[in-house]
């Protein structure tokens, strides 16, 4: 119940013991269609872009395998795409290393090709060169360091970098395209470049890229102490030609059931309000990220700094 209190010099009402508003902005949840508007931007970059204060950004990153770098890529919705009139920002984030991927139990080693196809292959097969059998990678290929194929990826769908290869219904396998074909199709990114914060080159992207477009996938994660906090898959993208919003269901999914994502809500509906929801938090291990924070995958708790 409010109180009143008078003194000499102060009259005032004093009302409820003020709660959390959860409400207290917009929120947003499902498939959106964004442009990037920034890569890692300064603290003065950062308020220019948003038009408040900013401490000083802070991308590399401690991680129980060691140093990792932080990539942030600031993006803006489409209003106009799919009638949705929202206009919000989001950051989708990932974690780069020089450390190879591999496996929890660290019995194979991710590969990658000179056109962002990966692969998972076992010790035998990494030094005999030897594909696995369906793999869509083409010629020789190379360890996979630890957040390359996510970044890869994205990087393939927002750019609308050709496939490199296509699927042929008689032999019921990919097909690699033509030699030609296949030089459109290469994305070779210099690791130890961007590991160590070199990015000009993606920066420079952006601005002349600033009209491409890519779908991607908004959710709200729940923390512990129960605050919201909005997110952006970094591991489901989809060009902004194609069409077929299903595989969002179809990755999420696959996500979900190795682990991923447990405590971040999605949807696979165009892009809406979020409405709050009683859920049941199921702890992690470890304290939970701020929001200038992102959980560390489990590919970087590894030991072995080899590929095998």
């Amino acid at each position: 119940m409010a109180k009143k209190v008078n003194k000499l010099f102060l009259t005032l009402n004093v009302g409820e013991k003020p709660e959390e508003s959860i409400a207290s902005f917009k929120r947003y949840i499902g498939i959106a269609a964004v442009t990037v508007t920034a890569l890692n931007p300064t603290k003065k970059e950062l308020e220019a872009l948003y038009e408040r204060e900013y401490q000083e950004p802070e991308y590399n990153v401690e991680t129980p395998k060691g140093r990792a770098y932080r990539l942030e890529f600031h993006v803006k919705t489409d209003p106009q795409w799919a009638n949705l009139n929202i206009d919000t920002t989001g950051r989708i984030r990932f974690l780069i290393s020089e450390k190879p991927r591999k496996s929890k139990d660290e019995t194979k080693v991710q590969v990658i090709d000179d056109y962002g196809e990966t692969a998972w292959v076992t010790k035998a097969q990494f030094e005999s060169g030897e594909k696995p059998e369906g793999c869509r990678v083409i010629g020789k290929y190379r360890v996979c360091h630890e957040g390359e194929a996510d970044l890869v990826a994205f990087l393939k769908e927002w750019l609308n970098i050709p496939l490199s290869t296509s699927w042929n219904n008689e032999m019921h396998s990919w097909v690699p395209k033509n030699q030609d074909e296949l030089e459109k199709c290469k994305i070779i990114l210099d690791w130890k470049e961007l590991v160590n914060g070199n990015l000009k080159e993606l920066q420079d992207l952006i601005k002349q890229c600033a009209e491409y477009r890519v779908k991607v996938l908004f959710g709200i994660r729940t923390t512990e102490d129960n605050r919201h906090y909005s997110d952006i898959c970094n591991r489901i993208f989809l060009r902004h030609s194609n069409g077929n919003l299903s595989r969002f269901d179809k990755e999420l999914n696959r996500l979900k059931e190795s682990g991923m994502y447990a405590n971040t809500q999605f949807s696979t509906d165009v892009l809406h309000e979020w409405t709050v929801n009683k859920t049941t938090f199921t702890p992690e291990t470890g304290p939970m990220p701020t929001t200038e924070e992102i959980p560390i995958p489990s590919e970087f708790t590894g030991q072995d700094d080899m590929p095998f």
